[in-house]
């Protein structure tokens, strides 16, 4: 096995001493921050600054300049309940579903200390959002309400304009999370399966993929490097880290998979190079190396939930840093 050591900035949700409760292999807690139970969602860093998705109480901005000690620098907009969240440059893209309309909101953070709302979208097709991938001058979006990916061109960030939109190729999907790596789209419909588009022209995106089995409710789905494979997560109990051979198109193909428990639900998925880091709910984060697509293996872990349950939330989202890994749970922090 290969190993991989990381450090965790940590802000629970409890008190810190719930920690101790962990287990852990090849990382570290460096820090924490307390923050009330369930507030927390999504995550995302650029530099020195951490975005925090909040469920009903905004966002909050948080300088880990020293992970020793992070410093919140802004922590507001509790009429938004945010639960993805993706910086670009000094602009910052948030997905809500408070139901106020404003589907897509953006923030100029310049000052971080001080968020201006700038711009957001309201349409029919967009009145509520889970997640959303920004990247270049669009922004793409899935929608809650109208089940569709929705997508924005966000040039001038004061007035997104919608460009297009297009739904599942299967009768009972339900949209969960978009993932954009290059040219690629990448979608997960949960039992709707998952799909990969070409987006070369963001107006007009070309559906190349679309795989669905019924054992399977896809919550995440992200390229391994060399674009021949896949990994998807389960949103399911005992749901697995599924590898999926993609270079027939017309012949998709399962090479392997993992999981850390046979009851605990997988979450949200992020790559780098070989390495998927896992928010595997009560199972906490999950380092994989699948540098092998037949044969993942664990890297290393940071259990954030002291048991296993299929009927709670847990470690919910992660963002892999420079140095260090930032992850919130739900339930007992955001580590």
């Amino acid at each position: 096995m290969k190993t991989l050591t990381v450090s965790l900035l940590v802000m629970l949700l409890v008190a810190v001493s719930a920690a101790g409760q962990s287990s852990s292999a090849n990382t570290s807690l460096v820090s924490s921050l307390p923050y009330p139970t369930g507030s927390c969602a999504d995550v995302w860093a650029d530099g020195d600054l951490v975005f925090l998705a909040r469920r009903g109480e905004g966002f909050d901005v948080i300088d880990v300049s020293d992970p020793l000690n992070p410093v919140v620098l802004f922590s507001g907009r509790s009429d938004l309940f945010i639960q993805d969240i993706q910086s670009v440059g000094d602009k910052l893209y948030c997905a809500n579903a408070s139901g106020n309309g404003q589907g897509l909101v953006v923030f100029d953070i310049s000052n971080p200390t001080s968020p201006t709302e700038i711009g957001s979208h309201s349409s029919f097709n967009l009145l509520t959002s889970y997640s959303l991938a920004a990247e270049g001058n669009h922004a793409y979006v899935a929608s809650q309400f109208s089940n569709l990916v929705v997508v924005l061109d966000v040039s001038n960030p004061a007035a997104p304009v919608e460009v297009t939109t297009f739904g599942s190729q299967s009768p009972i999907s339900q949209i969960r999370d978009v993932t954009v790596v290059g040219t690629k789209l990448y979608v997960s419909w949960l039992s709707g399966g998952f799909e990969i588009h070409d987006i070369t022209n963001p107006a007009n995106p070309t559906l190349e993929i679309a795989h669905s089995t019924p054992t399977s409710l896809f919550h995440n789905c992200w390229p391994l490097d060399g674009g021949t494979h896949v990994a998807t997560t389960d949103e399911v109990s005992g749901g697995y880290l599924r590898v999926w051979d993609i270079s027939n198109p017309t012949n998709i193909l399962q090479v392997s998979q993992w999981r850390a428990h046979g009851v605990a639900v997988m979450h949200n998925l992020f790559m780098v190079g070989a390495l998927g880091f896992i928010t595997n709910y009560t199972e906490g984060l999950r380092i994989i190396d699948l540098s092998n697509p037949l044969n993942p293996e664990e890297a290393g872990f940071y259990d954030t939930f002291p048991m296993v349950n299929p009927f709670q939330f847990g470690a919910w989202g992660v963002y892999p840093g420079r140095d260090e890994i930032y992850v919130a749970d739900f339930n007992t922090g955001f580590y």
